[in-house]
């Protein structure tokens, strides 16, 4: 449920409404004379789909994880193939 500021306590301290907004996910409905004109929000509750960087790390973190086995997977099959080239990004 959002706080509810006046416009004019809005005015004075919209710094420390950002912050909160920012750092505590606070939702603020903005009063003029008793009537809700406004309401200041986290931009991920104002567009759904967009993704914060610390939910897409948390993400990654989540997911699969790399096989600790891979790089001794990977050196063996260079040695079973012959001749690689000594810079892969080079043109043959």
């Amino acid at each position: 449920m959002p706080k509810r500021i006046s416009a004019t306590t809005a005015a004075k301290k919209f710094s420390e409404v950002l912050d909160q907004v920012e750092h505590f996910n606070e939702t603020f409905e903005v009063e003029r004379h008793g009537r809700p004109i406004a309401q200041i929000r986290p931009v991920e509750a104002a567009a759904p789909g967009r993704v914060l960087w610390g939910e897409a790390l948390a993400a990654l973190r989540a997911g699969p994880q790399p096989d600790p086995a891979f790089a001794e997977d990977l050196e063996e099959i260079r040695k079973s193939v012959s001749n690689l080239p000594s810079d892969p990004w080079a043109h043959s």
